[in-house]
Protein backbone atom coordinates (compact mmCIF):
# COMPACT_ATOMS: atom_id res chain seq x y z
CA UNK A 1 0.00 0.00 0.00
CA UNK A 2 2.85 2.38 0.82
CA UNK A 3 4.72 2.09 -2.53
CA UNK A 4 1.16 2.66 -4.28
CA UNK A 5 0.47 5.54 -2.32
CA UNK A 6 4.04 7.06 -3.22
CA UNK A 7 3.56 6.60 -7.17
CA UNK A 8 0.15 8.16 -6.57
CA UNK A 9 1.72 11.16 -4.54
CA UNK A 10 4.60 11.31 -7.40
CA UNK A 11 2.06 12.32 -10.11
CA UNK A 12 0.04 14.57 -8.02
CA UNK A 13 2.66 16.86 -7.57
CA UNK A 14 3.79 17.33 -11.21
CA UNK A 15 -0.42 17.05 -11.86
CA UNK A 16 -2.36 17.64 -8.19
CA UNK A 17 -5.56 18.07 -10.70
CA UNK A 18 -5.72 14.62 -11.06
CA UNK A 19 -4.96 13.03 -7.83
CA UNK A 20 -8.84 12.60 -7.29
CA UNK A 21 -8.79 10.90 -10.15
CA UNK A 22 -5.95 8.30 -9.70
CA UNK A 23 -6.60 7.65 -6.20
CA UNK A 24 -9.77 5.53 -7.78
CA UNK A 25 -7.28 3.30 -8.91
CA UNK A 26 -5.25 3.32 -6.17
CA UNK A 27 -7.68 2.39 -3.77
CA UNK A 28 -9.72 -0.48 -5.31
CA UNK A 29 -9.18 -4.07 -4.87
CA UNK A 30 -6.83 -6.27 -6.94
CA UNK A 31 -7.69 -6.08 -10.78
CA UNK A 32 -6.91 -8.88 -12.98
CA UNK A 33 -9.33 -8.38 -16.01
CA UNK A 34 -9.63 -5.43 -18.74
CA UNK A 35 -11.17 -2.18 -17.40
CA UNK A 36 -13.83 -1.25 -19.71
CA UNK A 37 -15.28 2.40 -20.61
CA UNK A 38 -18.51 0.86 -19.40
CA UNK A 39 -21.11 0.49 -16.84
CA UNK A 40 -19.48 -2.82 -15.80
CA UNK A 41 -16.32 -1.12 -14.48
CA UNK A 42 -19.07 -0.79 -11.34
CA UNK A 43 -19.60 -3.71 -10.57
CA UNK A 44 -15.66 -4.41 -9.79
CA UNK A 45 -15.06 -1.56 -7.61
CA UNK A 46 -17.34 -2.27 -4.30
CA UNK A 47 -16.75 -0.50 -1.29
CA UNK A 48 -16.02 2.68 -3.56
CA UNK A 49 -17.30 5.68 -2.18
CA UNK A 50 -20.54 7.71 -4.05
CA UNK A 51 -18.62 9.88 -5.91
CA UNK A 52 -16.09 7.38 -7.44
CA UNK A 53 -18.05 4.64 -9.20
CA UNK A 54 -17.20 4.46 -12.52
CA UNK A 55 -19.59 6.60 -13.93
CA UNK A 56 -18.05 9.66 -12.32
CA UNK A 57 -14.70 8.27 -12.71
CA UNK A 58 -15.07 8.27 -16.80
CA UNK A 59 -16.55 11.93 -16.32
CA UNK A 60 -13.10 12.87 -14.41
CA UNK A 61 -11.13 11.39 -16.92
CA UNK A 62 -12.65 12.34 -20.43
CA UNK A 63 -12.69 15.73 -18.96
CA UNK A 64 -9.12 15.60 -18.71
CA UNK A 65 -6.72 17.43 -21.02
CA UNK A 66 -4.49 14.57 -21.41
CA UNK A 67 -4.34 11.30 -23.04
CA UNK A 68 -4.95 8.55 -20.09
CA UNK A 69 -4.14 4.72 -20.18
CA UNK A 70 -3.62 1.69 -17.98
CA UNK A 71 -1.40 -1.28 -18.79
CA UNK A 72 -1.66 -4.43 -17.56
CA UNK A 73 1.84 -5.75 -16.99
CA UNK A 74 1.94 -7.19 -20.12
CA UNK A 75 1.83 -3.70 -21.77
CA UNK A 76 -1.88 -4.61 -22.31
CA UNK A 77 -4.25 -1.16 -22.76
CA UNK A 78 -6.87 -1.91 -20.04
CA UNK A 79 -8.26 1.59 -19.98
CA UNK A 80 -7.98 4.92 -21.73
CA UNK A 81 -9.88 8.11 -21.54
CA UNK A 82 -11.95 10.09 -24.20
CA UNK A 83 -8.99 12.41 -25.14
CA UNK A 84 -6.87 9.47 -26.20
CA UNK A 85 -8.78 8.07 -28.52
CA UNK A 86 -10.12 11.45 -29.69
CA UNK A 87 -6.32 12.33 -30.46
CA UNK A 88 -5.79 8.88 -31.89
CA UNK A 89 -9.00 8.68 -33.62
CA UNK A 90 -9.50 4.85 -32.73
CA UNK A 91 -12.48 2.86 -31.27
CA UNK A 92 -12.05 1.34 -27.99
CA UNK A 93 -12.18 -2.19 -29.49
CA UNK A 94 -9.18 -1.14 -32.09
CA UNK A 95 -7.18 -0.59 -28.72
CA UNK A 96 -8.07 -2.13 -25.64
CA UNK A 97 -6.23 -6.40 -25.39
CA UNK A 98 -3.58 -4.89 -27.67
CA UNK A 99 -0.24 -3.81 -26.96
CA UNK A 100 1.63 -0.96 -27.14
CA UNK A 101 3.48 -2.23 -30.41
CA UNK A 102 0.19 -2.84 -31.76
CA UNK A 103 -1.19 0.33 -31.86
CA UNK A 104 1.58 2.89 -31.63
CA UNK A 105 4.29 1.05 -33.52
CA UNK A 106 7.42 -0.95 -32.69
CA UNK A 107 9.39 1.99 -32.42
CA UNK A 108 7.35 3.91 -29.59
CA UNK A 109 7.36 0.78 -27.74
CA UNK A 110 10.93 0.50 -27.95
CA UNK A 111 11.32 4.00 -26.58
CA UNK A 112 9.19 3.41 -23.64
CA UNK A 113 10.52 0.15 -22.43
CA UNK A 114 13.33 1.24 -20.27
CA UNK A 115 9.97 3.78 -18.58
CA UNK A 116 8.29 0.28 -18.05
CA UNK A 117 11.55 -1.39 -16.46
CA UNK A 118 11.43 1.65 -13.97
CA UNK A 119 7.75 1.41 -13.27
CA UNK A 120 8.51 -2.95 -12.70
CA UNK A 121 10.76 -1.38 -9.87
CA UNK A 122 8.19 0.70 -8.22
CA UNK A 123 9.69 4.12 -9.93
CA UNK A 124 7.47 6.40 -11.18
CA UNK A 125 9.21 7.80 -14.95
CA UNK A 126 9.01 10.87 -16.84
CA UNK A 127 9.83 11.57 -20.38
CA UNK A 128 9.39 14.53 -22.92
CA UNK A 129 10.26 15.22 -26.27
CA UNK A 130 9.20 14.78 -29.67
CA UNK A 131 7.47 11.65 -30.69
CA UNK A 132 5.58 10.53 -34.51
CA UNK A 133 2.28 9.38 -33.89
CA UNK A 134 0.12 7.64 -36.98
CA UNK A 135 -1.81 10.27 -38.54
CA UNK A 136 -0.72 13.01 -36.25
CA UNK A 137 2.89 13.75 -37.49
CA UNK A 138 5.68 14.92 -35.02
CA UNK A 139 4.29 15.88 -31.33
CA UNK A 140 6.08 17.19 -28.30
CA UNK A 141 4.76 15.29 -25.37
CA UNK A 142 5.38 14.78 -21.60
CA UNK A 143 4.51 11.39 -20.51
CA UNK A 144 4.16 10.23 -16.72
CA UNK A 145 4.39 6.42 -16.10
CA UNK A 146 2.90 5.49 -12.47
CA UNK A 147 2.78 1.91 -11.22
CA UNK A 148 -0.15 0.68 -9.28
CA UNK A 149 0.00 -2.56 -7.44
CA UNK A 150 -1.80 -4.88 -5.27
CA UNK A 151 -1.56 -5.50 -1.60
CA UNK A 152 0.37 -7.82 -1.98
CA UNK A 153 2.99 -5.56 -3.40
CA UNK A 154 2.68 -7.43 -7.00
CA UNK A 155 2.18 -5.13 -9.88
CA UNK A 156 -1.48 -5.15 -10.97
CA UNK A 157 -0.36 -3.00 -13.94
CA UNK A 158 0.52 0.84 -14.59
CA UNK A 159 -0.71 4.57 -15.27
CA UNK A 160 0.40 6.38 -18.20
CA UNK A 161 -0.48 10.79 -18.72
CA UNK A 162 0.13 12.39 -21.63
CA UNK A 163 -0.05 15.91 -22.30
CA UNK A 164 0.92 17.18 -25.61
CA UNK A 165 3.23 20.30 -25.20
CA UNK A 166 3.78 20.80 -29.11
CA UNK A 167 2.09 24.10 -28.96
CA UNK A 168 4.47 25.26 -26.01
CA UNK A 169 7.13 23.90 -27.67
CA UNK A 170 6.81 25.85 -30.91
CA UNK A 171 6.53 28.64 -28.23
CA UNK A 172 9.17 28.12 -26.58
CA UNK A 173 11.77 27.72 -29.49
CA UNK A 174 10.38 30.08 -31.76
CA UNK A 175 11.40 32.48 -28.30
CA UNK A 176 14.55 30.99 -28.49
CA UNK A 177 14.74 31.98 -32.09
CA UNK A 178 13.62 35.30 -31.92
CA UNK A 179 16.36 35.03 -28.74
CA UNK A 180 19.37 34.08 -30.92
CA UNK A 181 18.44 36.63 -33.35
CA UNK A 182 18.21 39.50 -30.86
CA UNK A 183 21.60 38.27 -29.19
CA UNK A 184 22.92 38.18 -32.68
CA UNK A 185 22.00 42.01 -33.39
CA UNK A 186 23.09 42.86 -30.46
CA UNK A 187 26.64 41.25 -31.16
CA UNK A 188 26.36 43.79 -34.47
CA UNK A 189 25.27 46.85 -32.55
CA UNK A 190 28.44 49.27 -31.80
CA UNK A 191 26.48 51.22 -29.04
CA UNK A 192 26.29 49.12 -25.20
CA UNK A 193 23.32 47.60 -24.40
CA UNK A 194 21.76 46.40 -21.57
CA UNK A 195 18.40 45.09 -20.24
CA UNK A 196 17.15 44.87 -16.86
CA UNK A 197 13.74 43.27 -15.38
CA UNK A 198 11.52 44.91 -13.31
CA UNK A 199 13.16 44.15 -10.18
CA UNK A 200 16.79 45.54 -12.08
CA UNK A 201 18.41 41.83 -12.53
CA UNK A 202 20.07 41.14 -15.79
CA UNK A 203 18.20 40.16 -18.69
CA UNK A 204 20.94 40.23 -21.50
CA UNK A 205 23.27 42.56 -22.54
CA UNK A 206 25.89 42.85 -25.30
CA UNK A 207 29.62 43.01 -25.37
CA UNK A 208 30.33 45.98 -26.25
CA UNK A 209 28.62 46.84 -22.79
CA UNK A 210 30.87 44.60 -20.63
CA UNK A 211 33.99 45.84 -22.87
CA UNK A 212 32.82 48.89 -22.41
CA UNK A 213 32.76 49.48 -18.91
CA UNK A 214 35.17 46.48 -18.65
CA UNK A 215 32.62 43.89 -16.66
CA UNK A 216 34.16 40.36 -15.96
CA UNK A 217 32.05 38.00 -18.06
CA UNK A 218 30.39 36.58 -15.15
CA UNK A 219 28.82 39.58 -14.28
CA UNK A 220 27.47 39.49 -17.99
CA UNK A 221 25.22 36.68 -17.27
CA UNK A 222 21.20 36.48 -16.55
CA UNK A 223 19.80 37.12 -13.37
CA UNK A 224 22.96 39.36 -11.91
CA UNK A 225 22.09 42.21 -9.89
CA UNK A 226 22.20 45.95 -10.69
CA UNK A 227 23.38 46.26 -7.33
CA UNK A 228 26.40 43.46 -8.60
CA UNK A 229 27.43 45.62 -11.76
CA UNK A 230 27.23 49.14 -9.49
CA UNK A 231 29.61 47.91 -7.14
CA UNK A 232 32.20 46.44 -9.31
CA UNK A 233 32.15 49.25 -10.98
CA UNK A 234 32.89 52.09 -8.35
CA UNK A 235 34.96 49.69 -6.78
CA UNK A 236 37.44 49.73 -9.68
CA UNK A 237 37.64 53.72 -9.12
CA UNK A 238 34.56 54.05 -12.67
CA UNK A 239 32.60 57.30 -11.50
CA UNK A 240 30.20 58.84 -13.35
CA UNK A 241 30.01 63.07 -13.74
CA UNK A 242 27.97 63.31 -11.06
CA UNK A 243 29.46 60.65 -8.58
CA UNK A 244 31.68 61.65 -6.16
CA UNK A 245 34.85 59.66 -5.60
CA UNK A 246 34.92 60.84 -1.64
CA UNK A 247 31.62 59.69 -1.07
CA UNK A 248 30.91 55.92 0.67
CA UNK A 249 30.72 53.42 -2.36
CA UNK A 250 27.21 51.62 -0.25
CA UNK A 251 25.87 55.59 -0.24
CA UNK A 252 26.69 55.53 -3.80
CA UNK A 253 24.97 52.62 -4.96
CA UNK A 254 21.63 53.26 -2.90
CA UNK A 255 21.43 56.12 -4.56
CA UNK A 256 21.81 54.81 -8.54
CA UNK A 257 19.69 52.40 -7.79
CA UNK A 258 17.07 54.43 -6.11
CA UNK A 259 16.79 56.76 -9.42
CA UNK A 260 16.99 53.63 -12.00
CA UNK A 261 13.43 52.60 -10.13
CA UNK A 262 12.20 56.03 -10.23
CA UNK A 263 12.37 55.82 -14.22
CA UNK A 264 8.53 55.93 -15.57
CA UNK A 265 9.11 56.77 -18.97
CA UNK A 266 12.65 58.07 -20.79
CA UNK A 267 15.60 59.84 -18.82
CA UNK A 268 18.83 60.88 -21.37
CA UNK A 269 22.01 62.62 -20.27
CA UNK A 270 25.89 63.09 -21.35
CA UNK A 271 28.61 61.24 -19.02
CA UNK A 272 32.23 60.80 -19.22
CA UNK A 273 33.32 57.61 -18.45
CA UNK A 274 36.83 55.98 -19.14
CA UNK A 275 37.69 58.72 -21.33
CA UNK A 276 34.84 58.08 -23.54
CA UNK A 277 31.81 60.72 -23.50
CA UNK A 278 28.50 58.71 -23.22
CA UNK A 279 24.90 59.78 -24.56
CA UNK A 280 23.11 57.29 -21.94
CA UNK A 281 19.36 56.90 -22.56
CA UNK A 282 17.19 54.75 -20.19
CA UNK A 283 13.75 53.56 -21.28
CA UNK A 284 11.14 51.49 -18.76
CA UNK A 285 9.19 49.40 -21.11
CA UNK A 286 5.81 48.30 -20.96
CA UNK A 287 6.61 44.75 -19.35
CA UNK A 288 8.47 47.40 -16.61
CA UNK A 289 12.17 46.27 -17.73
CA UNK A 290 14.06 48.71 -17.87
CA UNK A 291 16.58 48.85 -21.10
CA UNK A 292 19.47 51.21 -21.03
CA UNK A 293 21.72 52.32 -24.00
CA UNK A 294 24.94 53.82 -24.40
CA UNK A 295 25.88 55.57 -27.37
CA UNK A 296 30.21 56.92 -27.18
CA UNK A 297 29.66 60.51 -29.11
CA UNK A 298 33.00 60.73 -28.30
CA UNK A 299 33.54 61.61 -31.94
CA UNK A 300 30.64 63.90 -32.23
CA UNK A 301 31.48 65.53 -29.12
CA UNK A 302 35.05 66.63 -30.03
CA UNK A 303 33.94 67.94 -33.47
CA UNK A 304 31.20 69.91 -31.85
CA UNK A 305 33.82 71.18 -29.56
CA UNK A 306 36.07 72.71 -32.02
CA UNK A 307 33.60 73.90 -33.79
CA UNK A 308 32.66 76.01 -31.23
CA UNK A 309 36.05 76.85 -30.93
CA UNK A 310 35.79 77.95 -34.18
CA UNK A 311 32.80 80.06 -33.45
CA UNK A 312 34.84 81.54 -30.23
CA UNK A 313 37.66 82.77 -32.29
CA UNK A 314 36.13 83.79 -35.37
CA UNK A 315 33.86 86.02 -32.47
CA UNK A 316 36.95 87.38 -31.28
CA UNK A 317 38.34 88.10 -34.47
CA UNK A 318 35.90 90.14 -35.37
CA UNK A 319 35.90 91.72 -31.46
CA UNK A 320 39.84 92.70 -32.57
CA UNK A 321 38.85 94.13 -36.02
CA UNK A 322 36.37 96.50 -34.04
CA UNK A 323 38.63 97.15 -31.32
CA UNK A 324 41.78 97.81 -34.07
CA UNK A 325 39.33 100.19 -35.86
CA UNK A 326 38.37 101.62 -32.53
CA UNK A 327 41.80 101.85 -31.46
CA UNK A 328 43.33 103.34 -34.80
CA UNK A 329 40.83 106.75 -34.62
CA UNK A 330 41.60 107.15 -30.70
CA UNK A 331 45.71 106.89 -31.67
CA UNK A 332 45.02 109.30 -34.75
CA UNK A 333 42.97 111.75 -31.98
CA UNK A 334 45.84 111.70 -29.47
CA UNK A 335 48.57 111.23 -31.76
CA UNK A 336 47.86 115.17 -32.95
CA UNK A 337 47.77 116.46 -29.78
CA UNK A 338 50.51 114.98 -28.40
CA UNK A 339 53.00 115.86 -31.84
CA UNK A 340 51.56 119.86 -31.21
CA UNK A 341 52.77 119.54 -27.73
CA UNK A 342 56.09 118.23 -28.22
CA UNK A 343 56.58 120.23 -31.28
CA UNK A 344 55.82 123.31 -28.95
CA UNK A 345 58.10 122.05 -25.87
CA UNK A 346 60.93 121.26 -28.39
CA UNK A 347 60.47 124.89 -29.96
CA UNK A 348 60.39 126.63 -26.56
CA UNK A 349 63.50 124.47 -25.64
CA UNK A 350 65.93 125.80 -28.63
CA UNK A 351 64.74 129.23 -27.39
CA UNK A 352 64.97 129.35 -23.61
CA UNK A 353 68.14 129.99 -21.75
CA UNK A 354 67.30 128.99 -18.48
CA UNK A 355 68.47 125.90 -17.53
CA UNK A 356 65.95 125.06 -15.18
CA UNK A 357 63.36 126.21 -17.54
CA UNK A 358 65.20 124.06 -20.02
CA UNK A 359 65.13 120.77 -17.70
CA UNK A 360 61.00 120.84 -17.11
CA UNK A 361 60.74 121.78 -21.32
CA UNK A 362 63.08 118.11 -21.16
CA UNK A 363 60.52 115.98 -19.11
CA UNK A 364 57.47 117.41 -21.13
CA UNK A 365 59.18 116.32 -24.59
CA UNK A 366 60.32 112.77 -22.78
CA UNK A 367 56.80 112.64 -21.80
CA UNK A 368 55.31 113.43 -24.72
CA UNK A 369 57.94 111.04 -26.50
CA UNK A 370 56.97 108.31 -24.34
CA UNK A 371 52.89 108.30 -24.87
CA UNK A 372 53.32 108.54 -28.94
CA UNK A 373 55.42 104.92 -28.19
CA UNK A 374 52.72 103.78 -25.96
CA UNK A 375 49.60 104.68 -28.49
CA UNK A 376 52.21 103.86 -31.14
CA UNK A 377 52.21 100.48 -29.74
CA UNK A 378 48.78 99.80 -28.47
CA UNK A 379 47.60 100.80 -32.31
CA UNK A 380 50.17 98.27 -33.60
CA UNK A 381 48.67 95.52 -30.66
CA UNK A 382 45.48 95.97 -31.97
CA UNK A 383 45.69 95.90 -36.01
CA UNK A 384 45.91 92.83 -37.76
CA UNK A 385 49.95 92.12 -39.52
CA UNK A 386 51.49 89.61 -40.22
CA UNK A 387 53.98 88.54 -37.78
CA UNK A 388 57.49 89.93 -37.96
CA UNK A 389 61.05 87.49 -37.73
CA UNK A 390 63.62 90.02 -36.47
CA UNK A 391 66.14 90.43 -33.93
CA UNK A 392 65.26 90.65 -30.42
CA UNK A 393 66.88 93.05 -27.40
CA UNK A 394 65.09 91.07 -24.30
CA UNK A 395 66.06 93.44 -21.54
CA UNK A 396 64.70 96.24 -24.06
CA UNK A 397 61.58 94.53 -24.52
CA UNK A 398 61.29 93.78 -20.93
CA UNK A 399 61.25 97.51 -20.50
CA UNK A 400 59.01 98.37 -23.34
CA UNK A 401 56.34 95.67 -21.36
CA UNK A 402 56.78 97.26 -18.16
CA UNK A 403 56.02 100.88 -19.62
CA UNK A 404 52.86 99.64 -20.90
CA UNK A 405 51.97 97.88 -17.25
CA UNK A 406 53.26 100.54 -15.53
CA UNK A 407 52.70 104.34 -16.24
CA UNK A 408 54.89 105.68 -13.72
CA UNK A 409 56.75 102.69 -12.71
CA UNK A 410 56.38 100.18 -9.73
CA UNK A 411 53.58 100.92 -7.17
CA UNK A 412 55.35 101.95 -3.78
CA UNK A 413 53.89 99.18 -2.15
CA UNK A 414 55.08 96.55 -4.54
CA UNK A 415 57.90 94.87 -3.95
CA UNK A 416 59.53 94.28 -7.53
CA UNK A 417 62.21 92.56 -8.69
CA UNK A 418 63.95 92.21 -12.06
CA UNK A 419 66.75 90.01 -12.66
CA UNK A 420 68.37 89.56 -16.05
CA UNK A 421 71.46 87.17 -16.71
CA UNK A 422 74.12 89.63 -18.62
CA UNK A 423 75.22 88.81 -22.30
CA UNK A 424 71.97 87.38 -23.71
CA UNK A 425 71.82 86.07 -26.95
CA UNK A 426 69.50 88.51 -29.17
CA UNK A 427 66.45 86.04 -30.41
CA UNK A 428 64.94 86.61 -33.59
CA UNK A 429 61.01 87.61 -32.83
CA UNK A 430 58.51 89.68 -32.58
CA UNK A 431 59.28 92.44 -29.64
CA UNK A 432 55.99 93.98 -29.90
CA UNK A 433 53.71 90.68 -29.16
CA UNK A 434 56.34 89.53 -26.63
CA UNK A 435 56.12 92.76 -24.95
CA UNK A 436 52.65 92.81 -24.60
CA UNK A 437 52.00 89.42 -23.26
CA UNK A 438 54.56 90.75 -20.86
CA UNK A 439 52.85 93.34 -20.03
CA UNK A 440 49.00 92.13 -19.55
CA UNK A 441 50.96 89.34 -16.66
CA UNK A 442 52.63 92.17 -15.39
CA UNK A 443 49.49 94.18 -14.82
CA UNK A 444 47.10 91.59 -14.32
CA UNK A 445 49.56 90.30 -11.25
CA UNK A 446 49.87 94.09 -9.94
CA UNK A 447 46.45 94.62 -9.98
CA UNK A 448 45.36 91.09 -8.19
CA UNK A 449 48.30 91.35 -5.80
CA UNK A 450 46.90 94.83 -4.68
CA UNK A 451 42.91 93.61 -4.28
CA UNK A 452 44.46 90.53 -2.51
CA UNK A 453 43.80 90.72 1.46
CA UNK A 454 47.01 89.94 3.18
CA UNK A 455 49.58 91.22 5.70
CA UNK A 456 52.60 89.50 3.68
CA UNK A 457 54.76 91.82 1.60
CA UNK A 458 53.56 91.87 -1.94
CA UNK A 459 55.95 90.44 -4.49
CA UNK A 460 56.23 91.02 -8.26
CA UNK A 461 59.74 89.21 -9.90
CA UNK A 462 60.53 88.82 -13.39
CA UNK A 463 63.61 86.24 -14.48
CA UNK A 464 65.43 86.50 -17.24
CA UNK A 465 67.81 83.32 -18.11
CA UNK A 466 69.10 80.03 -20.36
CA UNK A 467 67.59 76.75 -19.72
CA UNK A 468 69.51 75.27 -22.31
CA UNK A 469 69.73 76.72 -25.74
CA UNK A 470 66.16 78.80 -24.79
CA UNK A 471 65.84 81.95 -22.78
CA UNK A 472 63.17 81.76 -20.40
CA UNK A 473 61.18 84.65 -18.85
CA UNK A 474 59.35 83.80 -15.87
CA UNK A 475 56.57 86.32 -14.24
CA UNK A 476 55.79 85.43 -10.58
CA UNK A 477 54.47 86.75 -7.89
CA UNK A 478 52.79 85.39 -4.24
CA UNK A 479 48.82 86.73 -4.80
CA UNK A 480 46.04 84.49 -5.10
CA UNK A 481 46.74 82.55 -8.07
CA UNK A 482 44.53 81.83 -11.44
CA UNK A 483 41.17 80.25 -11.00
CA UNK A 484 41.18 76.62 -12.16
CA UNK A 485 37.34 77.21 -13.74
CA UNK A 486 39.28 80.22 -16.36
CA UNK A 487 43.00 78.61 -16.53
CA UNK A 488 42.00 77.55 -20.25
CA UNK A 489 41.16 81.41 -21.44
CA UNK A 490 43.61 83.32 -19.66
CA UNK A 491 45.14 83.73 -23.04
CA UNK A 492 42.70 84.78 -25.27
CA UNK A 493 42.75 88.21 -26.48
CA UNK A 494 40.61 90.99 -24.38
CA UNK A 495 39.70 88.09 -21.86
CA UNK A 496 39.27 89.17 -18.54
CA UNK A 497 37.53 88.80 -15.12
CA UNK A 498 37.29 92.42 -13.72
CA UNK A 499 33.59 94.13 -13.89
CA UNK A 500 32.96 96.39 -17.17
Amino acid sequence: MCRRKQGIRTLAASHPGIIASLEVFAMSPPRKARMMPSDEASARAPGLPSFADAHVLRGILDAMPARVSYFDGGRNYCYNNKEFYDFMGLAPEQVLGRNVAEVLGQQASDETLPQVEAVRRGETARTEGWREYKGQGWRYVETIFMPLFEPSGEMDGYFTLVRDMTERQHQKEELQRRSLQLEGVMRGIDDAVVLFDANLRLVLCNQGYLDLMEFPPRLGMPGTTMESLIRDRLERGVFYGDEKPSRPIEDMIRARIAAHARIKRETQNINRIRGHWLNIRRRRLPDGSLLVTLTDITAKYEADRAKRVQREALQRVAQMETNATLLAGLGHEINNPLAAILAQASGLARKITDPSLAQQLEVICDAAERAGRIVHSLMRSARRRERRHEPMDIPATIRLALELAWTDGAPPWLDFHLKEKPDLPKLIGDSDQIAHVIANLVSNATQALEAANTQAPKRLTISVGMQGNHITICVADNGPGVPVAIRERIFEPFFTTKPP
